[in-house]
């Protein structure tokens, strides 16, 4: 179904989305999630590596000069910053590849009861009593329908 303007459903994540052309196709969605997947690993395990080797800079390091103090502060906040848009990256990208799995595990329970249903509906017609003779014409011609004038 194509989107043609904001999405103003409150219970939505997807605020603004909106379609300027094809919208994705279901089949497009296992293949985009485990890419997303992939990226993710990778940065988790290239972070967890580095992390688990870093050490704290110590004081020295910043330098003996006026501004030291408030450099130090600098960076402690930029890296407080840093860290908390990291981890909201991190945990925002694993929502959105557990969001692209559930919508398949979602369009695969339809597409099963939709099988279901038409299994079903096949099993009924070639079950179904054929007619055991033509039917009789028409004894009265049908009315003309339309104005009468």
């Amino acid at each position: 179904m194509a989107h043609d303007g904001p999405n103003t459903n409150p219970q939505d994540n997807w605020k603004g989305l909106a379609s300027a052309g094809q919208d994705i196709i279901h089949q497009d969605l296992r293949p985009l999630a485990k890419k997303l997947e992939g990226y993710l690993e990778v940065m988790v395990d290239s972070a967890t590596a580095h992390l688990s080797t870093a050490r704290a800079i110590p004081a020295a390091a910043y330098g003996q000069w006026d501004a030291a103090v408030g450099l130090a502060g600098n960076v402690a906040t930029a890296h407080r910053g840093i860290t908390a848009q990291h981890v909201a990256f991190v945990h925002a990208l694993r929502d959105m590849v557990r969001k692209l799995h559930a919508s398949m595990q979602v369009y695969d329970e339809h597409e099963q009861i939709i099988d279901a249903k038409i299994k079903r509906l096949d099993q009924l017609l070639k079950a179904a009593p054929q007619p055991s003779q033509m039917p009789s014409p028409l004894t009265t011609q049908p009315r003309p329908t339309g104005p009468s004038w």
